[in-house]
């Protein structure tokens, strides 16, 4: 089972991967914070907030890249790979840590096919935040479970200072203590009395520093456009939106299969607390922390006014960790109703038979996984073929002409929409050259037909001289 969820999960990771690569470029906010980092002094720039993000390690990581020269999407691509693989790799060490079961291949599997990944490799600004939140989440669960068993304080250590990484690239990593808290309420009954006590210990600690980093939050925060102050007006409607995408998704489409994937859900809740009724309190933990997870993404001001109840529709981005945390749960689920997997079932042929229906349900995720994600290439946030050849068209010119040693002087003005999809000034000409590292003078357009040697770029990234005419 576990080489079968390794094989599928990186078939699907292959695939959605050569979908980015083939199509994938740096975005609008990518463009804007290269920039800013070429342009600020590495302190300020790290202790400035993301919009509502107060995230100094993902801010650092954005410093860093512009410290080896041009970004190039193909690099950064490979590199949250990396992150993400890893992310994965902790997330099955973890599960097997609390207890080795085959199902937690399977749960490991669910999550790393999942559909909406594909978004987040697409978009640098949004991978940095939440591929390595994810590792550091992985890697401070594992060093829980191994507190759990030997209570050792170097593992407390560890876990303390991956919530802290975590928090340092996302907030959502400061919901960690809810989650162990979720967690050891719901082994309460299986864990004995001493290690209960030891155990809240290291979760009341983590969320003491949960507490201190969201007074920092809101201090460097402040008032900023998209604060979390307020709560949406419809949150049972938003709940209700965010869980139909999130079901329908873990079966590897978007809203339209929502039915059938409650029924699937609520197969699997009924049949495991019909043969482990304490498995219900593990539910109610999952329930817990998915309402909270989800319900963080929606009570933006700002966001709530512009997107209004499509909010939860269009983003797709914010649904691969909460289904991260759900596959936790469902793990510990799965270990307590089957603790010997397979071999629960009475029957040799029993045992066959439900193994290979396993494989072909995972087979079929898989691919139903990889035909959404090709359907979602042309969705809001996946990135655009025409970005790519437009910032190639763009390197490519700049090199030459940096090769030909002539001026570069160019007309400013905004990039096209398909590098640039939420529109507006933000990334203009001038930032995205700068961005790249190329340091050019600008003009308008009137005073460029002036001159000589100004270059323009055109709507596919292709140099252009402005004509006097």
């Amino acid at each position: 089972m576990v080489l079968a969820a390794g094989l599928l999960s990186s078939v699907y990771t292959l695939a959605t991967l050569a979908i980015q690569y083939e199509n994938g470029s740096l975005r609008g906010d990518d463009i804007v914070y290269f920039s800013e980092a070429r342009r600020t002094h590495f302190l300020s720039f790290i202790g400035e907030p993301i919009d509502v993000h107060a995230v100094p390690l993902h801010r650092a990581t954005t410093y860093l890249v512009t410290l080896f020269g041009r970004p190039d999407y193909d690099a950064l691509l490979l590199a949250m790979t990396v992150v993400h693989v890893a992310g994965v790799v902790l997330l099955y060490r973890a599960l097997e840590r609390f207890a080795p079961n085959p199902g937690n291949a399977v749960a490991t599997f669910w999550y790393a096919t999942f559909v909406y990944l594909g978004t987040i490799f697409g978009w640098w600004t949004s991978a940095a935040h939440r591929l390595p939140y994810l590792a550091f989440f992985a890697s401070a669960l594992y060093a829980y479970a191994r507190f759990r068993q030997e209570h050792r304080a170097t593992w407390a250590a560890c876990a303390v200072l991956s919530m802290v990484s975590a928090v340092g690239f996302f907030e959502k990593g400061a919901l960690f203590p809810l989650i162990l808290g979720a967690v050891e309420a719901s082994l309460w009954f299986e864990t004995d009395a001493r290690d209960r006590k030891t155990n809240f210990a290291l979760v009341a600690g983590l969320g003491a520093l949960t507490l201190v980093y969201f007074v920092a939050w809101r201090w460097a925060v402040g008032e900023s456009w998209s604060a979390l102050s307020a709560t949406p007006r419809h949150a049972v409607t938003y709940a209700v939106a965010s869980y139909r995408m999130l079901l329908s998704a873990s079966v590897g489409r978007v809203a339209d299969w929502y039915l059938p994937a409650l029924l699937l859900w609520a197969f699997l809740v009924v049949v495991t607390i019909r043969r482990a009724p304490r498995t219900a309190l593990i539910w109610g933990g999952a329930i817990v922390v998915t309402t909270v997870s989800l319900l963080t993404t929606g009570i933006s001001v700002a966001r709530s006014q512009v997107w209004g109840e499509m909010l939860p529709y269009y983003s797709h981005r914010y649904y691969p960790d909460v289904m991260f945390v759900l596959m936790v749960f469902v793990a510990l689920v799965w270990q307590r109703a089957y603790p010997s997997g397979a071999q629960a079932l009475r029957g040799r042929r029993s045992r066959w038979l439900s193994a290979a229906s396993a494989l072909m349900a995972m087979t079929a995720l898989t691919l139903v996984s990889t035909k959404s994600a090709l359907d979602l290439q042309h969705g809001f946030y996946a990135p655009t073929r025409e970005g790519k050849i437009y910032e190639d068209n763009v390197v490519a010119g700049m090199e030459q002409l940096k090769a030909e040693h002539r001026p570069l002087n160019f007309v400013d003005g905004t990039v096209p929409r398909h590098l640039n999809p939420m529109g507006g000034d933000g990334a203009r000409v001038a930032i995205l050259l700068h961005a790249l590292g190329y340091h050019a003078h600008f003009y308008d357009l009137r005073t460029a037909k002036r001159g000589r040697g100004v270059y323009r770029i055109t709507d596919t990234g292709e140099l252009a001289l402005v004509s006097s005419k």
